[in-house]
């Protein structure tokens, strides 16, 4: 896969928004765009591939709304809405809750005490 250069995060919390941005640019990636919730990311990814330049990366956390409601498997939902939509794109979920989901490229477990760049290191390389 060539160097990923258009990536989204579905998160809402703007300080760990910030945390994974630190993270891709110390591994020499781009700045993900920022949703805050479920509807908003899945119009963004949309918009994207109708404007011909898709994401080619989404990270995502677990934990954040859906339909205007607080949703412990929002990530869930995300990750099944794509698949309903058909739309094929790498996921990689960041959530403090460590996730092993098969039919995904990673998951990064967030706790600040850990080095999230190494973290997200070991995951993006699987991706080239």
């Amino acid at each position: 896969m060539a160097k990923i250069k258009k990536i989204i995060n579905i998160e809402d919390s703007v300080g760990k928004h910030w945390d994974i941005n630190r993270a891709l640019g110390w591994n020499g990636y781009p700045d993900a765009d920022l949703a805050t919730n479920a509807e908003k990311g899945i119009a963004m990814i949309e918009q994207a591939i109708a404007e011909g330049n898709p994401y080619e990366l989404l990270i995502t956390d677990m934990h954040f709304a859906v339909n205007g409601v607080d949703d412990t498997k929002a990530g869930f939902y995300v990750i099944e809405e794509l698949k309903r939509k058909e739309i094929q794109i790498p996921i990689i979920v960041c959530s403090s809750i460590n996730y092993n989901i098969p039919e995904i490229a990673g998951c990064v477990f967030y706790n600040r005490s850990r080095d999230l760049s190494w973290d997200f290191r070991e995951v993006l390389s699987k991706l080239r």
